[in-house]
């Protein structure tokens, strides 16, 4: 190296200790120094120093480098013949190739002057880039003539890939101040959904309570009324079937009314029994396929004498509506409590409106029930509305707002109890000063309504000279008023006081054309006593009489038999009769019920 180099890298030593040249020789275990000057002594130095050095001549071309350098350029080029700045590719930092004219080190060459903060990027051999920072020095003789230059290379991978870092996390931050005011809204909105679903779900199940509180009272309530109302059927027939008795014995005008005020007095009682029964919903139906559009249009003029003449009956009937699976009595019964509760809601007079609709699956399913066709049939007023305390309560039993005297408070649990029983519902829609609606949702018949002119009738006389009807009831008053009335009619009659004495008079062989039991006689019921006495006449007709509401069992264990509903009258009596040994006639009335007929039977005078 000339003499003319070695001061200039004294000078160069100087300035690298800062970038801990002075540490890298503390540090190192030992220092081999030449002994042959000064010279060595530097390259010594320039060798131990972990920073990228070389040196060039004026011309540009190599004239020494370090280990780090050769490290760095991941090769080693050749002394005085290469260049450094075409040992590898150069680029910008954005990427653009850098001419090897641009390169720092050929600058400070051509220029005769130092260059500091030119970043550069270069690819070695093996394709990896390293960015570095270049501190090319001009290298002058004693006369400040140009003689080469020096050059510091600084890998910057590791500051790059730090900032780089802190660029990245910087934009995260960023980011995320941008979308925190968006997440916390969001995350906000998504707190209150959560809290307005478990308000609803709170809500549902107190719905839920409140309903299952109000069933299991009602329920309650049904258990009681059906017991009671079973006596009072039974009361009831007794004193109605003798007041008919002594009616039809009377020949004093005055005294025949007395009786007929006491028949209707009684036949209210029944009426009321009718309504107990319905709510408790464990009467014995008879749902057959109605015309409901018929049904309201044939019981208009009685509505309209019924309601009065400030109140108007308007009808509003769906021209395509399907037939009802119902009880046509028990609808029409409903249909006319409602109207008369809707007029007494009109004080001053209105119009009490009936319409008729097919029920949509969306109406279905907002009604709670099961999935199906049903038939709606409404009764709305124009009168002063329910508040919702007593809307609440509106289907208890016994439940009125009416003055003492004006009303039982079973209408609408009449017509809740007949639409359950039916497999339908009852929804109620009021408010105060606008009137109320009520509507019963009642299951569609996939059979056509039997008109008038379809049923079949006889057209002789009931031969009942010679026929003998055997009489099972274990209430003496009942028994002695059927007794009575079917001698009136002219059959023959055998009584007996119990189940057991009955099968005892058939085991005998007595010539019995009709058997009528009581349902719920001691020791031997009538269920019972019909078996026994099907086992040896299995095609005997047989009426079973019931005052008592819970009877789902005679359907299902007596077939070919007819259902008496306590009390009756003579009518009903002569009815069920007639229907048991004629079954082709069809005069089965509002009291009898045909169960179910696995063996049809005909029946000869």
């Amino acid at each position: 190296m000339p003499h003319g180099n070695v001061a200039e890298l004294h000078s160069l030593a100087s300035e690298l200790q800062p970038v801990a040249a002075v540490a890298a020789l503390r540090d190192a275990d030992a220092v081999i120094l030449p002994s042959d000057g000064e010279e060595s002594h530097l390259r010594a130095l320039l060798q131990a120093i972990p920073a990228a050095i070389y040196t060039t001549d004026a011309a540009g071309r190599i004239t020494f480098y370090n280990e780090a350098a050769a490290e760095l350029a991941g090769r080693r080029p050749e002394i005085g013949k290469e260049e450094w700045c075409v040992t590898w590719r150069l680029y910008l930092p954005d990427g653009t190739p850098l001419p090897h004219d641009q390169c720092p080190m050929a600058i400070a060459l051509k220029e005769n002057r130092a260059v500091r903060g030119a970043e550069a990027v270069a690819e070695r051999p093996d394709g990896r880039r390293v960015p570095f920072l270049p501190f090319p020095t001009p290298l002058r003789d004693g006369d400040g003539r140009l003689i080469g230059a020096v050059n510091l290379l600084v890998d910057i991978s590791d500051r790059k890939a730090a900032e780089e870092a802190l660029r990245a996390s910087e934009e995260r931050y960023r980011q995320l101040s941008e979308t925190l005011e968006e997440r916390v809204a969001e995350r906000t909105r998504e707190l209150a959904e959560a809290n307005r679903q478990l308000q609803e779900e709170a809500a549902e199940r107190q719905r839920a309570q409140a309903a299952l509180h109000q069933a299991q009272k009602m329920e309650a309530v049904g258990q009681l009324a059906s017991g009671i109302a079973h006596d009072f059927n039974n009361l009831l027939t007794a004193v109605l079937g003798n007041l008919e008795l002594v009616e039809a014995r009377l020949a004093d005008d005055n005294l025949r009314r007395l009786v007929q005020a006491a028949s209707r007095a009684a036949m209210r009682g029944a009426r009321l029994n009718e309504q107990i029964l319905a709510f408790s919903r464990k009467q014995h139906l008879a749902p057959r396929p109605i015309d409901l559009n018929a049904l309201v249009a044939d019981m208009s003029e009685l509505l309209r004498r019924t309601l009065g003449g400030t109140v108007q009956v308007a009808t509003v009937l769906a021209t395509d509506l399907w037939p009802a699976l119902v009880d046509a009595t028990q609808i029409e019964m409903v249909i006319l409590n409602l109207a008369i509760n809707a007029r007494d809601a009109m004080p001053a007079g209105g119009t009490v409106r009936i319409s008729t609709r097919n029920a949509d699956r969306r109406e279905v399913k907002a009604a709670g029930l099961a999935a199906g066709d049903y038939v709606c049939v409404a009764v709305a007023d124009n009168g002063m509305g329910m508040p919702a305390p007593v809307l609440a309560r509106a289907c208890e039993p016994f439940f009125t707002t009416k003055a003492p005297g004006k009303g039982s408070g079973l209408g609408l649990s009449q017509a809740f109890g007949v639409a359950r029983q039916s497999g339908g519902d009852i929804a109620i829609s009021s408010s105060v000063g606008d009137g109320t609606t009520v509507e019963i949702y009642l299951p569609r018949s996939v059979a056509k309504p039997l008109s008038s002119r379809d049923r079949p009738r006889t057209t002789e006389s009931t031969a009942k000279r010679g026929m003998t009807v055997l009489v099972a009831e274990d209430q003496p008053d009942v028994r002695e008023v059927a007794v009575a009335h079917l001698e009136a009619l002219g059959y023959q009659v055998v009584q007996a006081a119990n189940g057991h004495t009955a099968l005892g008079l058939i085991r005998d062989g007595t010539e019995i054309d009709l058997m009528i039991a009581d349902y719920a006689m001691a020791e031997m019921n009538g269920i019972a006593l019909a078996e026994a006495a099907r086992a040896r006449r299995p095609d005997l007709p047989i009426v079973i009489m019931t005052g008592y509401s819970d009877i789902s069992a005679i359907d299902a264990q007596i077939p070919n038999a007819l259902l008496l509903k306590k009390p009756y009258r003579l009518a009903d009596l002569a009815a069920s009769v007639q229907s048991a040994l004629w079954p082709e006639s069809g005069s089965d009335g509002a009291k009898v019920v045909s169960l179910p007929r696995r063996r049809a039977r005909q029946r000869g005078a």
